[in-house]
């Protein structure tokens, strides 16, 4: 039985890409099932943190390593969901 994928909501941790070390090779960019990374093409490429659901496919495409995951807190409290904690 395989994992399900991280969402929003389930998700415990975000990619950060490196901008001193990104070559903007563009690898990540389609790798990235929430379409959470910008870049072009030979540039700097950034994750927009409130999409990312660290999924991890990224840090496979990159060349460089300069990409790594960072722990992070839930967007949404369950309270504020409505859900009982």
């Amino acid at each position: 039985m395989s994992t399900p994928a991280p969402t929003l909501l389930t998700r415990w941790q975000t990619a950060r890409i490196g901008e001193a070390q990104c070559i903007g090779c563009f690898r990540c960019v389609p790798v990235c099932p929430e379409a959470a990374i910008l870049g072009a093409a030979r540039h700097t490429h950034t994750v927009i943190q409130s999409l990312c659901t660290g999924c991890a496919h990224c840090l496979e495409a990159c060349p460089v390593d300069c990409i790594t995951l960072h722990p992070t807190a839930h967007l949404c409290a369950p309270v504020a969901l409505g859900v009982p904690a």
